[in-house]
């Protein structure tokens, strides 16, 4: 388990306030969530680290089991560019953390205007190294430069001063911030040669606050490219104070460029370790984009790791890309981060793939004018110069046809393949959080309704159709007492259904068979659902749960993944229901979906199965596993009218949605609540008697055809056939011999072998002359 625990060493005063003895001596123990402990805590001056004797030294460190980190906003004078809690929330999701206002926070300091200043707390695995605290600053520091921590805090020895009434906040998470730097991979550095190439080749914009600093480090980086204060050199510089965020004094610009030129003028262009033309050949190799090898491999690694925030594969799925709401299956958008990729590497490789053949031109005009002319020492160098000129342009040449042959389809089709395996995932982590609900407004917690706005990781593969709403609220409640014949009874039975259908867990083994005669809103009832529920709405055909169908089921089945509500329309009059089949369905047990020229895969079942019909089918199955199984819900209602509104389920969609959502929801929290569990009204219990009833053959067959009565006996044979013949008159299934007697023996009746035959004991066949009285 991670530790969540900290201690922070408590000195006995506050820095400013009366006497402030030295030393940090009280430890003051902080269990995860204590916001009260720890405001009491830091209201005196702190530190995280135990030193031997309270003397904060390197060699007399002992311990810790957090850091501290600050955010102080020194970086920009510009709000826009300010960071708080809200960004390191987003930066670093599942870490837990406290965070309070520092004492300085909103408040004028050294001549700067207020702004947020904040101090953070982070639980750690125990540190007992003073090198191995500094060094987890440091890469958190690195791998999270847009947050701007305070770098000159990395010591355990980090002094806090306290702060009078703190307002402690704790963000709980998953992990502490050990685990998460181990885990966590953040892309390679770049160099500012590479940042200033990536900033031209990709025209992204200068902030206000990091202008100068980029204008300078440009600037030099340019100049020592070309050689100096060259035509190019001027042009690309232009490029970058063109990208510039806000006005910019055009003598600031000159100035910054004037300052690298002087800098480059004494300190670089006469240093014999400096070679224009090294240096040029020097800074591809910090290219960003460029694979590590010019293979398809190389290249799906870097798309990888350029595009794993919005595209993933699975097996389920193939190709899946992030739209910003949902991870939606699009083969075709998947190929496009491919063509993006090599669009921003030809753009990245531009300047150098210019600069490579401008340099080659030139040496060999060079070459060519020392031919005509020149002497034999100019002829030397012009040749070394060419050699040299051809050596730094090869690998751009290599670099550039590289990219430009990933962009011709059988390329494509190649990166794509070696791709599935960096950027695989597994088919449990789709849609794997049963109680959230993605929708257009956002993440909906199923348990307490609360709406948190949309995150990629949560990898969801559905989203409903509408956000929740109250909007039309009165129109569906109209509906429901409609179609209910006011029973508040069934009106709150539905309710609950549904918020178990939104749940992408199975608690409840049910197929639901929604019955009545037409015109009673039971179609209108479920198509209006799963047009909302959206993608979390599947369909299989009817024919799929009766046994006249055999092949092709775990096709269907392969649908259902992810799915919350699975609806299957109408049967024919007689049909009968394939028992086995409900219960694969209708059950906790992984789900085996075969998809064509797809890889077999198994998946948790997360959906909700829902028959409405006309027609019962019939069951010819007794046992209780699928007699617990069944509900039928009675639609009784007979709707006439509404002749204006020509399709009802649209209108209810169009003005309804979103309030038949938010309905859905609070059936989801009530479910939650009663312990996942429903009690059926009596309208319920006794359609599914009645059904169970009629569809209780034996019982059907020994009423109409036998009398019962321990006395009586009857030859196994004669009881079969007579069996047979009353399927034929009635239209009923006939099983097989074997299936009659674990039926008869099922309900309790015995059987014997005498010399005279087999019978049955409990019961005799009647004879034609009473049967037909």
């Amino acid at each position: 388990m991670p530790n969540f625990d900290i201690t922070i060493w408590q000195a006995p005063g506050r820095r400013g306030i009366g006497d402030n003895p030295s030393g940090f001596i009280k430890a003051v123990a902080i269990k995860p969530g204590d916001t009260a402990a720890l405001a009491a805590a830091v209201e005196f001056d702190n530190c995280p680290g135990l030193y031997k004797g309270g003397y904060r030294t390197g060699e007399n460190f002992q311990k810790a089991n957090c850091i501290l980190a600050d955010i102080d906003n020194t970086h920009s004078d510009d709000p826009g560019e300010w960071r708080d809690h809200n960004n390191v929330i987003a930066a670093m999701p599942g870490v837990a953390f406290y965070w309070y206002p520092s004492r300085n926070n909103m408040k004028e300091k050294d001549g700067r205007s207020p702004r947020p200043k904040e101090h953070y707390i982070f639980p750690t695995e125990f540190i007992t190294d003073v090198k191995e605290y500094a060094a987890l600053m440091e890469r958190l520091i690195a791998a999270f430069p847009e947050l701007y921590f305070d770098g000159i805090v990395k010591s355990p020895a980090q002094l806090n001063f306290g702060v009078e009434s703190p307002q402690v906040i704790y963000t709980p998470g998953t992990m502490n911030l050990t685990e998460f730097m181990r885990d966590f991979r953040s892309k390679p550095s770049e160099s500012n040669a590479a940042k200033i190439r990536r900033i031209l080749s990709e025209g992204l914009t200068i902030p206000e606050g990091e202008r100068d600093n980029t204008l300078n480090v440009g600037a030099l980086c340019l100049i020592k490219r070309y050689g100096g204060d060259t035509e190019d050199a001027r042009q690309e510089y232009e490029r970058l104070v063109s990208l510039c965020e806000g006005e910019l004094d055009p003598g600031q610009s000159e100035k910054c460029y004037k300052s690298a030129l002087g800098k480059f003028e004494k300190d670089i262009k006469n240093n014999p370790d400096y070679d224009p033309d090294k240096y040029f050949l020097d800074t591809q190799s910090d290219f960003n984009l460029k694979p590590a090898d010019l293979t398809d491999v190389g290249e799906a690694l870097i798309l990888a790791r350029e595009c794993g925030d919005c595209l993933r594969h699975s097996p389920a799925t193939n190709y899946i890309v992030y739209s910003g709401q949902v991870w939606e299956e699009n083969a075709a958008r998947a190929r496009g981060c491919l063509h993006d990729l090599t669009e921003r590497q030809l753009a990245e490789n531009a300047p150098a793939y210019i600069a490579a053949s401008k340099a080659l031109e030139r040496a060999e005009e060079a070459v060519q004018a020392a031919k005509q002319g020149g002497s034999n020492a100019d002829k030397l160098k012009a040749t070394r110069t060419l050699a040299v000129a051809k050596k730094n342009y090869a690998p751009i040449m290599a670099y550039q046809s590289f990219i430009l042959k990933r962009r011709n389809s059988k390329e494509i089709s190649g990166v794509m393949k070696e791709a599935q395996t960096p950027l695989e995932i597994s088919v449990s982590a789709l849609d794997a959080n049963g109680f959230i609900l993605n929708t257009p407004g956002g993440e909906v917690d199923l348990r307490t309704g609360e709406i948190k706005p949309h995150n990629p990781e949560s990898y969801h593969t559905k989203i409903t159709a509408v956000a929740p709403s109250n909007e039309g609220a009165d129109i569906w409640q109209d509906f429901i007492r409609v179609i209910t014949c006011n029973r508040p009874d069934l009106a709150e039975y539905l309710q609950l259904t549904t918020g178990e259908e939104l749940i992408g867990r199975v608690f409840c083994e049910n197929l639901i068979i929604a019955y009545g005669g037409g015109k009673n809103g039971k179609s209108t009832y479920y198509n209006t659902k799963a047009r909302i529920l959206g993608d979390y709405a599947g369909q299989i055909s009817a024919e799929t749960l009766t046994t006249g169908r055999k092949n092709g089921k775990n096709w269907e089945l392969a649908e259902l993944r992810g799915k919350r509500l699975i609806v299957a329309p109408e049967l024919e009059e007689g049909t009968r229901l394939d028992a086995a089949f409900v219960k694969k369905i209708c059950s906790t047990d992984k789900i085996l979906g075969e998809q064509k020229y797809k890889t077999p895969f198994t998946f948790e079942p997360s959906h909700t199965t829902v028959l409405y019909t006309n027609h019962l089918p019939r069951i010819g199955s007794s046992d209780a596993g699928t007699w617990r199984r069944i509900i039928v819900l009675p639609f009784d209602a007979v709707i006439e009218g509404q002749a204006d509104i020509k399709n009802y389920s649209d209108y209810l969609f169009r003005h309804a949605g979103g309030a038949a959502l938010a309905w859905a929801i609070e059936g989801a929290k009530r479910f939650i609540k009663a312990g996942y569990h429903i009690t059926p009204p009596e309208c319920v219990k006794g359609a599914v008697e009645s059904y169970r009833e009629a569809n209780d053959w034996l019982s059907n067959f020994l009423s109409e055809c036998c009398e019962v009565d321990k006395r009586y006996k009857e030859k196994s044979g004669e009881l079969y056939r007579e069996y047979r013949v009353y399927c034929e008159r009635t239209g009923e299934y006939i099983r097989s011999a074997q299936d009659f007697k674990a039926a008869v023996e099922g309900a309790g009746f015995e059987t014997r072998r005498t010399n005279q035959g087999v019978f049955y004991y409990g019961f005799r066949l009647v004879s034609e002359f009473l049967r037909g009285a």
